[in-house]
């Protein structure tokens, strides 16, 4: 196959994340030249249980590549690869899948995850790998498997997560990037290196997983079969790149001292950029490897959008949102005593409890359905506050400003109210593709077609600004005490 570059100097990020997998082409001065989504499903085989098919998936990422490369008709100068964390999955030794990719929302291994957050070895391994012991990590999920499911667990000659699986599939070598791995809860942040206590805690060894290597990683020419279905020329470079959590910080400029990304999509995430690794001393954070020297401190909740939709559907009983949310501007600060606490789909963050649940505390006859509505914003961005003050002791910084994204920020009403009570000005970015845009950005890096990502600062699109207001964020200052305390008493 001909390798020809012709006129458009533009790169491919791939993004495979639970509900899709998407590819961007970027052109090197940032604008997006195509789109494409491929959807997956979620298999639920039991109770807790949430599984996706790797081979879909790799079906998927064929199907996007085929597609841009059908509309753009020109080879790109580099491709990579932003992935979703925590997934795992099991190969034996003649290359058989012994599973499918156990995602990060699967809950088998809760009760692993209890015992050894309660028994002092689990805070041990949280201050070797930064990983926040929960059902998530694949370190609970190989445990369920010993204990669980031994015949797969003896017989597993490779752990991958998704991104590393792919890889395999399409490239023939078995490599997981720093990123991923520090995701597994079973890698040392400070030794760039797999932990013995986690490994002996699953009782498997380094010698079943692919070999580390960095997130600028080139990867082996594309597999001629997978360059035919595709229509890439073998002769493009692909670099690994890192996790989607990750290259979201990077793809929103937040790599920063003072800085954080705040995500709001259907879950939602705060996360800064820390030059070196330290871990939180209650656990309650994570801290994950973007490349050598660059970390990122933050947490995920499981409660953000979703918890709205629910409201909606099941509280307010509309078929959608619409106004309901912008209606609450009406409404004073606190919802007239009314405070929720959001853990409707159990917690990562700040608890890391998987059976929390939410509740309305103060609840009186005067409360209608825009108190609720009022009370139901309130909590997740109290929550998120919490989360936020924990990053700004474990790094030492205080964030002054924080870029946001996701779906929430398309209303002014939120936007404004996360200022007010986080305290904090908040800057809204005009991509949403954040996570594909990072990962071309390690890739011009990767490559050596950028020294620094300050290269490429006019990438990050800056749409409208939200500052505080003082009077309000004083107010929420004295409700968020209150909603300490009540978050206290109950968990």
């Amino acid at each position: 196959m001909k390798f020809y570059l012709g006129s458009m100097n533009y790169y491919l990020g791939v993004d495979i994340g639970t509900s899709s997998v998407k590819v961007l082409a970027i052109t090197a001065e940032g604008k997006t030249l195509a789109r494409f989504a491929e959807n997956l499903s979620i298999l639920t085989p039991q109770e807790g249980f949430q599984e996706q098919n790797p081979e879909v998936i790799l079906n998927a990422v064929v199907i996007v590549l085929k597609k841009v490369m059908t509309e753009i008709k020109e080879q790109p100068r580099g491709i990579s690869f932003s992935s979703a964390m925590h997934g795992l999955i099991c190969v034996d030794a003649e290359a058989q899948l012994l599973t499918n990719c156990w995602l990060w929302s699967d809950a088998r291994s809760v009760e692993v995850a209890e015992s050894l957050r309660k028994n002092g070895l689990g805070d041990i391994i949280f201050a070797a790998t930064g990983t926040p012991i929960h059902p998530m990590s694949p370190l609970c999920k190989i445990r369920w498997l010993q204990e669980n499911q031994p015949d797969i667990h003896a017989d597993t000659a490779c752990f991958f997560d998704i991104k590393s699986y792919l890889t395999w599939r399409l490239f023939g070598e078995k490599v997981i990037d720093f990123s991923m791995a520090s995701a597994t809860g079973l890698f040392s942040g400070q030794e760039m290196n797999w932990d013995k206590q986690a490994l002996d805690f699953c009782s498997i060894s380094e010698k079943q997983f692919p070999k580390l290597v960095s997130t600028f990683y080139k990867l082996p020419a594309l597999k001629e079969e997978f360059a035919k279905k595709t229509g890439i020329s073998e002769q493009v470079p692909f670099i690994v790149s890192a996790s989607d959590g990750c290259l979201a910080n990077l793809g929103a400029g937040a790599l920063y001292k003072g800085v954080a990304a705040l995500t709001i999509g259907t879950s939602a995430a705060i996360r800064t950029s820390n030059d070196s690794f330290s871990t939180a001393k209650k656990g309650n954070l994570f801290t994950y490897v973007l490349e050598e020297n660059n970390y990122l401190i933050g947490g995920a909740s499981n409660n953000g959008g979703n918890v709205m939709e629910w409201f909606t559907k099941e509280v307010a009983q509309k078929k959608s949102i619409g106004n309901l949310f912008d209606k609450t501007a009406k409404i004073s600060a606190g919802a007239e005593g009314l405070t929720f606490l959001p853990y409707v789909f159990g917690e990562r963050a700040p608890l890391w409890d998987a059976n929390a649940r939410g509740m309305y505390c103060g609840v009186s006859a005067s409360h209608g359905q825009i108190h609720f509505a009022k009370a139901t914003i309130e909590g997740i961005l109290f929550n998120l506050r919490l989360i936020l003050e924990e990053i700004e002791k474990t790094t030492g910084q205080e964030i002054e400003k924080i870029i946001a994204g996701g779906g929430f920020f398309r209303s002014k009403v939120g936007t404004q109210l996360t200022a007010d009570i986080l305290g904090k000005t908040v800057e809204i970015r005009e991509s949403h593709d954040n996570s594909a845009y990072g990962a071309v950005l390690q890739t011009m890096k990767g490559l050596g077609h950028i020294k620094d990502y300050k290269e490429k600062s006019d990438w990050w699109k800056k749409g409208k600004t939200f500052t505080p207001n003082l009077s309000q964020n004083q107010i929420y200052n004295s409700l968020f005490t209150n909603y300490q305390n009540i978050q206290t008493r109950n968990y």
